[in-house]
């Protein structure tokens, strides 16, 4: 996963003595103020345009179980790594086991700053009503 990072930067200075020059001194078109050094009109513009690009990576994993079919044919699944949030448009460091063998379901979820958005460790069989395990709407089983 990647993310671009861009950044502009405007610089001015006068054309005939180099004089830097502020961004209301750099004047619109045509509007220009003189030079406060040697008076001219003439103006030198660069713009800086700086880019960069930061990579993340997430690794999943699942041991499959021969004897077993279905959604539930992996007896051990896993994921770590970074994950796009939606409800911010960020992303977050994520870590998912799930071990149907010993019956545990282990999450734990952080912002890009450490700050841990949910941590749970407990069994599988009571791990209801999240992502795919969410009740449908009219579903009388959600009323539990």
């Amino acid at each position: 996963m990647q993310e671009a990072m861009q950044e502009t930067e405007l610089k001015g200075k006068c054309a005939d003595c180099g004089q830097a020059l502020s961004a209301d001194a750099l004047g619109k078109s045509g509007d220009v103020s003189p030079c406060p050094e040697c008076g001219s009109h003439k103006r030198e513009f660069h713009l800086i345009a700086r880019t960069g690009l930061r990579l993340r990576e997430a690794v999943r994993w699942k041991l499959k179980d021969p004897a077993r079919s279905g959604k539930r044919k992996f007896k051990l699944e896993g994921f770590v790594g970074s994950e796009p949030r939606k409800s911010k448009d960020d992303f977050v460091y994520k870590e998912r086991h799930i071990d149907r063998e010993s019956d545990r379901y282990r999450e734990l979820v952080r912002d890009e700053d450490g700050t841990v958005i949910r941590d749970v460790d407990e069994p599988l069989s009571e791990h209801i009503g999240r992502g795919s395990a969410k009740f449908a709407k009219g579903d009388p089983a959600r009323q539990r």
